[in-house]
């Protein structure tokens, strides 16, 4: 069996904004802080691209019911290897001066994901777990070696309210890879999951045991 490789980029944001008078306006970003690590290892490459990859500046108001677009997409940036690829997001508040309890719902990610090449394994107010159910290939040439967006943006709850101010929003996406060659049992080893494609390679459902796996393939063939 062919050595499996693995690529995890790690991606943190966060959104800073405060409310005055019911009305969200952005912190100076040279106050905030962006970090993107990224490891490859072999000729294995992904990145996590969109418009506004890394530091950028908030809209100076963004209100309460309001959108926030921060559109982000996968790339394949290597060279011999498809790959097929894994994000998993993670949405938080915090702030050093509200006692109210924040919760997660005032921003939400929206998009059009699952309906645009995306399985979305899990989804809840914190946390999504997604797959692209096509492998990103080996090119500079084309789109193929891109995905659709993961999300497009941030839509903030129109009840939001004051104890919001200074708070700061946080979401931290993993993107993560493994080698098309072989990627039942990449997607196993690497992910704990297990996969059933169509005839053409597009990834259908992922599954947490084989036997699961196995039941979906055998009806998926009768």
């Amino acid at each position: 069996m062919k050595k499996k490789y693995l690529l995890m980029i790690v991606a943190a944001l966060l959104l800073c904004s405060t409310a005055i008078g019911g009305t969200m306006a952005a912190l100076d970003t040279e106050t905030s802080e962006s970090a993107v690590a990224s490891i490859s290892v072999k000729n294995i490459q992904v990145t996590a691209a969109g418009t506004k990859i890394g530091e950028f500046e908030i809209a100076k108001d963004v209100t309460p019911g309001g959108d926030l677009e921060y559109p982000l997409w996968v790339e394949n940036s290597g060279n011999g290897y498809d790959i097929y690829v894994k994000v998993e997001l993670y949405k938080s508040w915090t702030s050093d001066k509200s006692s109210e309890e924040l919760d997660s719902a005032m921003g939400i990610i929206y998009g059009n994901a699952a309906n645009n090449g995306w399985l979305v394994q899990y989804e809840d107010e914190e946390q999504m777990v997604l797959y692209y159910k096509y492998p990103l290939k080996a090119t500079t040439e084309g789109e193929a070696n891109k995905s659709t967006n993961f999300m497009d943006g941030i839509r903030f709850d129109k009840d939001m309210n004051n104890a919001y101010a200074d708070a700061t929003m946080t979401i931290d996406y993993t993107v993560t890879a493994v080698q098309a060659n072989n990627s039942e049992d990449a997607m196993a080893a690497e992910w704990g999951m297990f996969p059933v494609f169509d005839s053409d390679g597009t990834l259908l459902n992922v599954y947490e045991t084989r036997a699961e796996a196995e039941a979906a393939r055998t009806a998926l063939n009768n």
